[in-house]
């Protein structure tokens, strides 16, 4: 029973700093997919996962689970997509999933549609979300004013252009200071008139 996931994206994916986040992961298990191809889960139908639940004794109590590739595949499916504060909405990422064995060519591809559709929906809702972002950074409200990496696929997807900072005022220039270097021969002569002055006043003629 080959179930198969269906993914408009790449999952994981590549990150502003280089590393790698997003992870298509359900009970435990990783599930690499590219985009706009199907990815074949076990073809056994089942995933075995052993894990530790306590140690007795110095030993370990081990457990075995068996999770069906069905399970696998509609809780990656689920679980790839978003609520958007904007209207408070789940929206699916557009990843689709059946027993390719069990479907049609025909059923496949309207799967495939619909997938894109969803996420066509899902990046649009990404593209809003930021550019209230924005909208709040440009009033001095904590916000952003640069997307980030997927933000900006985002755009580049639905041909569309990311908003910019446009009049922004210029920077208020320094105001000048100048300084003006005193006259070595004019202090000697101030300072001499002021000995003159008091030596006057204490010895008087």
């Amino acid at each position: 029973m080959p179930w198969a996931i269906w993914s408009p994206e790449n999952f994981p994916k590549r990150m502003d700093d280089g590393s790698l986040s997003d992870y298509a992961i359900a009970y435990r298990i990783q599930v690499i997919l590219k985009e706009n191809e199907w990815t074949n889960l076990d073809p056994d139908g089942f995933y075995r996962d052993t894990y530790v639940q306590s140690w007795v004794d110095k030993e370990a109590d081990s457990k075995e689970v068996v999770t069906s590739a069905k399970d696998v595949a509609v809780r990656i499916c689920r679980d790839k997509g978003q609520s958007f504060p904007i209207n408070g909405k789940y929206f699916s990422a557009g990843l689709m999933y059946c027993n390719t064995d069990k479907e049609t060519p025909e059923t496949i591809k309207a799967l495939e549609e619909e997938g894109k559709k969803r996420n066509k929906i899902f990046r649009e809702q990404v593209v809003k979300a930021y550019e209230v972002q924005f909208r709040l950074a440009i009033q001095g409200k904590p916000g952003r004013l640069t997307p980030t990496g997927y933000e900006q696929e985002c755009y580049d997807f639905l041909g569309l252009t990311a908003p910019e900072v446009v009049n922004r005022p210029e920077p208020t220039q320094a105001r000048e200071i100048k300084i003006i270097e005193p006259d070595p021969a004019l202090i000697s002569e101030l300072v001499h008139q002021e000995v003159e002055k008091r030596m006057a006043a204490y010895f008087p003629k």
